[in-house]
């Protein structure tokens, strides 16, 4: 079997920013063929290597996150056979919550090597305006307001939830059409103070 490259990716506290771990492991005949090392290649050999994001529909690169270019001369990956590595912390997430569909490509100048496609839900900035409003909740005292702020929590979590039923479904524009209806709403019960 060739290389397999591997990774997963998630979102920082403030949906702002993206960590990206290295996955892909040291080459084992009876438990990971798809490794660095031989009888595959390891990241000596490696020209270029990039995780790319798309949107749900696979059709336009919203982000892409080198990890190794020699032109440049960058090089992020910690040995010729790594284990799994933090490969990105940080680096700047400018899409709103939705569906990604994440690869990674690494090229060995002969030829490409690339992952499964590793689809993702980011729901970071309503599940942040979620909390926001709970907590001010915890803070206030009329009776009315707090019903209208429960009415609109419960009104966020169904959303939240069939966003991610949907997801798992395989329904990414419904997905995505439930994280937008609950953005509305916390626009209109929470400040920018709350993550929205």
């Amino acid at each position: 079997m060739a290389l397999l490259p591997k990774l997963t990716v998630k979102l920082g506290n403030t949906c702002d920013s993206i960590q990206i771990c290295e996955k892909t492991d040291i080459y084992t005949v009876t438990t990971n063929e798809g490794g660095w090392g031989a009888p595959n290649i390891d990241t000596t050999a490696v020209v270029e290597a990039d995780v790319i994001a798309y949107d749900h529909t696979e059709t336009l690169i919203l982000e892409e996150y080198p990890i190794k270019d020699l032109a440049t001369a960058l090089d992020l990956y910690p040995s010729a056979t790594p284990q799994p590595f933090i490969a990105i912390d940080g680096a700047t997430w400018s899409q709103p919550d939705g569906v990604y569909l994440f690869y990674y490509i690494v090229d060995d100048g002969a030829k490409l090597a690339t992952s499964e496609r590793l689809d993702v839900l980011f729901c970071c900035n309503l599940q942040n305006c979620l909390w926001g409003i709970i907590s001010k909740m915890v803070e206030e005292c009329n009776k009315v307001k707090l019903a209208k702020y429960k009415e609109v929590v419960d009104q966020i979590e169904v959303l939240l939830y069939g966003a991610r039923a949907a997801f798992d479904c395989g329904d990414y524009a419904l997905a995505e059409t439930l994280l937008a209806n609950g953005l509305k709403l916390c626009e209109n019960y929470c400040d920018p103070s709350c993550g929205c």
